[in-house]
C-alpha cells in the first residue's frame, strides 16, 4: 500500500505525457509554447520514480544479497576527513562563483556577427 503511489503516479504522468504530445503539433501551430516543458519534466520525473522504486526493493543491499550499505561504507574516520574538506571547499567555490559573476556582471553582450 506504501508503494501504490508510485505506479499509480508513473501511470498518470505517461497518460499526461501521452495526450500532451498529441496535441503538441496543434498548440505550437496556434504560437502556443505554453506547455512544451511538461514532457520533458514529466518523463524526468517518471525517471526518478522508477529510480526511487529500485532503490526501495533492494534496501539495504547495494548488491543483493552480498553486500549492503553499512559493509560498503567507509571507515568513520575516513567519512570524517571527506565531511571536513567538503565544509571547506563547498563554500569556497560558492564564493568565488559568485565573485567571478559579480566581477563580470553587465560586461558580457550578446555575440552578433557584423
Amino acid at each position: 500500500i506504501l508503494l501504490a503511489p508510485i505506479p499509480l503516479l508513473t501511470m498518470v504522468l505517461f497518460v499526461v505525457i501521452e495526450r500532451l504530445l498529441r496535441r503538441m503539433r496543434e498548440l505550437h501551430a496556434n504560437g502556443n509554447d505554453r506547455w512544451c516543458w511538461v514532457p520533458f519534466v514529466g518523463t524526468a520525473v517518471i525517471f526518478l520514480l522508477a529510480f526511487n522504486g529500485l532503490a526501495y526493493s533492494l534496501f539495504p543491499y547495494l548488491v543483493v544479497d552480498r553486500i549492503d550499505i553499512w559493509q560498503a561504507a567507509s571507515a568513520p574516520e575516513s567519512l570524517m576527513v571527506i565531511l571536513i574538506g567538503a565544509a571547506i571547499v563547498l563554500p569556497t567555490i560558492l564564493g568565488y562563483t559568485a565573485y567571478a559573476y559579480r566581477v563580470f556582471w553587465g560586461k558580457a553582450t550578446d555575440l552578433r556577427y557584423d
